[in-house]
């Protein structure tokens, strides 16, 4: 392998960027694909409940409490959080794709670790593809149904198309949505989750490596800002569970008659998503704080001496020749950019992060609650009360 293939210019293919490309196969998802994962997942989960309690008469009998054509938590699982899912891996697979190329590409990985970047990779690559890794979280999807008791548990205390409480028996359906749809979906869950571990873990081995990161880069991140764009593409997962625990929360509240403000202080779990996700980029913030430190030592005896030479030319009026003008000399624009340089160094962010980025992940993952307001407040109400948050 030869070093300088790492120093190919921008506008030459980096050998080792497309090596790491085929070798680890870190391809993206293609919307056709996507579009027939979300078709065959989706009416695997959803469309037999539907034809079982058709035939059972439990999709919209009025002397159950909860039909299955009336249940919030049916089609938020099935129909919108299934689709989120496949989009979020879409969006998650090609930013960690185009990251892992962009750290050798840029020149962030020292020459010296890319044989160590090139076998961390590998392992990531085998972990991901790993089929017995597949089972082990499809069991785990499974066992956690029982563990948790998420199926008919909650709704136990009335009828509804998937518990007769006269009987006390499960139903065709909800036995369907036990052993089929609910584990399927909690499998695709749990396999995105596990994505984002496998993530985190080599972002943290990325982190101990020697890392050629600029003080003056105008991300303000040493060269590391693109990882935050990569971190809000786990929002879109977030999104999807947000949007399934909104559902439940919706069930317990209409049809079981449980008050909306007992669940005001589960929105905590809000921001604590959020924070999740961005937690990662917390690997990197030793090495930003150093940096920013021994930048601003560099920069402030850089622009200090630069300063005193201005000045003693400039102000004092040392050395200036008589066809010498300040004007024509560059003096002053040297002088403005030396300083912008310095203003570079000097907000560097600790942690990889914009506000627009976490904002954006905030409302991604607060959304699917908002529906919830319609159960307390009506739609006056509440433009009213946006309308007075906002002004």
């Amino acid at each position: 392998m030869e070093n300088n293939s790492i120093k190919s210019g921008t506008g030459h293919v980096n050998p080792i960027a497309v090596k790491i490309l085929n070798r680890l196969k870190l391809g993206v998802i293609n919307s056709e694909s996507i579009l027939k994962k979300i078709i065959f997942f989706s009416a695997l989960t959803w469309l037999p409940l539907l034809i079982i309690s058709l035939i059972q008469n439990t999709a919209f009998n009025p002397d159950i409490t909860l039909p299955f054509l009336k249940d919030y938590e049916s089609y938020v699982r099935f129909l919108i959080a299934i689709p989120a899912i496949f989009i979020a891996e879409k969006f998650i697979n090609l930013q960690t794709s185009s990251s892992l190329v962009h750290f050798v590409e840029s020149g962030i990985i020292a020459e010296n670790n890319v044989g160590e970047y090139e076998t961390l990779l590998n392992k990531y690559r085998r972990l991901s593809e790993s089929k017995s890794l597949q089972v082990v979280i499809f069991i785990f999807s499974t066992l956690n149904i029982f563990l948790v008791k998420t199926f008919w548990g909650s709704l136990s205390d009335f009828s509804s198309w998937k518990f007769d409480a006269v009987s006390d028996s499960i139903t065709a359906a909800g036995y369907w949505y036990t052993f089929i749809s609910l584990p399927v979906i909690k499998y695709l869950i749990f396999r995105l989750f596990c994505k984002f571990l496998f993530w985190s873990w080599v972002l943290r081995k990325i982190s101990k490596m020697d890392l050629n990161l600029i003080a003056i880069d105008p991300d303000k991140s040493g060269g590391l800002g693109f990882l935050g764009i990569v971190q809000s593409s786990f929002g879109f997962l977030g999104f999807a569970q947000a949007a399934i625990a909104s559902a439940e929360v919706a069930n317990k509240v209409i049809y079981s008659g449980v008050p909306l403000e007992d669940y005001r202080f589960s929105l905590i779990v809000i921001p604590a998503v959020v924070i999740i996700y961005l937690s990662p980029l917390l690997y990197f913030s030793s090495k930003l704080g150093k940096l920013k430190l021994k930048g601003i030592m560099i920069y402030s005896t850089l622009t200090h001496k630069y300063s005193n030479l201005f000045e003693d030319k400039w102000i004092i009026g040392n050395n200036i020749k008589d066809d010498e003008s300040i004007l024509s000399s560059g003096a002053v624009q040297s002088l403005a950019h030396i300083g912008a340089a310095y203003e570079v160094v000097e907000n560097i962010r600790v942690l990889p992060i914009t506000l627009n980025i976490f904002l954006f992940m905030l409302i991604m993952i607060a959304l699917p609650f908002i529906p919830l307001l319609f159960l307390k407040f009506n739609i006056v109400e509440i433009l009213e009360g946006l309308a007075g948050f906002l002004l």
